[in-house]
């Protein structure tokens, strides 16, 4: 079990350092991909 919190903990660091040094377009491609995401699923959940 410690490995798969040494694990999480790799990853939380990865992504918070990830986040803090994006760029603008990197934070473009993010929001747009989210977005693409929610359309998506708002329009298979209508059907």
């Amino acid at each position: 079990m410690q490995v798969v919190w040494e694990h999480l903990e790799f990853y939380k660091q990865y992504l918070a350092g990830a986040w803090a040094n994006m760029t603008p377009m990197q934070y473009g491609y993010l929001l747009v991909s989210i977005a693409v995401t929610g359309w998506a699923l708002m329009k298979s959940g209508s059907r």
